[in-house]
């Protein structure tokens, strides 16, 4: 049987944010738009996979920089079952040269996928969190907020479980995309994307240590 797909746009929701990576809480909460999105849940619908963070990635920031369009139909577009079946063939693609290119630096693995997508990537910046967590975090503001940048972070675990997700600035608002949640929207000054990111990036942290996170920029 197969599985229908509803035309109905996903609905965004606001909340606040307090939450350190550290634990702490911080003085002000930012308002976050979250548009949900679930990759497991996602890829279900087309085969037995349940991950594919990198091709994902790539193909929400081909929406960003190559269609203009809010973030509700971005997702929508994410869910439809052509762009979920050809993110799951690039996914075993991906897989296959990951598992090939061990120790590869990451803007070497990924671009075989972003080119894919008509997208190029750049050096990674590497950011220290355990030496200086509160140093890495204004240094990232700093970098996802200049106005029309695209970049990937990836997320390094000290279980090795990495994981990828994606910033576009318009300007006034950072757009973050992690395809085990889904797209958030906030103010992009300095404060709020610090504090957001740092949010969000703590979902990562609760169980394994998050000891550095490439920032790998994009162009189209």
């Amino acid at each position: 049987m197969r599985v229908r797909v509803s035309n109905t746009l996903q609905p965004a929701v606001e909340h606040t944010t307090q939450a350190t990576i550290g634990g702490c809480s911080s003085s002000t909460a930012s308002r976050i738009k979250e548009i949900p999105f679930k990759q497991a849940d996602e890829l279900a619908r087309v085969g037995d996979q349940r991950a594919a963070c990198v091709v994902l990635t790539a193909a929400w920031l081909d929406r960003v920089r190559h269609h203009s369009q809010p973030a509700e139909a971005r997702i929508d577009h994410m869910r439809h079952r052509a762009t979920l079946e050809q993110v799951a063939e690039r996914q075993q693609t991906y897989r296959n040269h990951e598992i090939n290119n061990p120790r590869t630096p990451y803007e070497i693995l990924f671009s075989p996928t972003f080119r894919d997508y008509s997208l190029r990537l750049s050096n990674a910046r590497i950011l220290d969190i355990m030496s200086d967590e509160e140093q890495a975090m204004g240094s990232m503001a700093n970098t996802l907020r200049d106005p029309n940048s695209s970049h990937v972070l990836v997320i390094v675990r000290m279980n090795g479980d990495n994981h990828a997700i994606a910033t576009h600035c318009t300007g006034n608002k950072l757009h973050v995309f992690d395809p085990n949640h889904g797209e958030y929207s906030f103010k992009a000054d300095t404060g709020t994307v610090e504090e957001s990111m740092r949010d969000i990036i703590q979902a990562y942290s609760s169980r394994f240590p998050v000891p550095e996170i490439h920032i790998l920029p994009v162009r189209s």
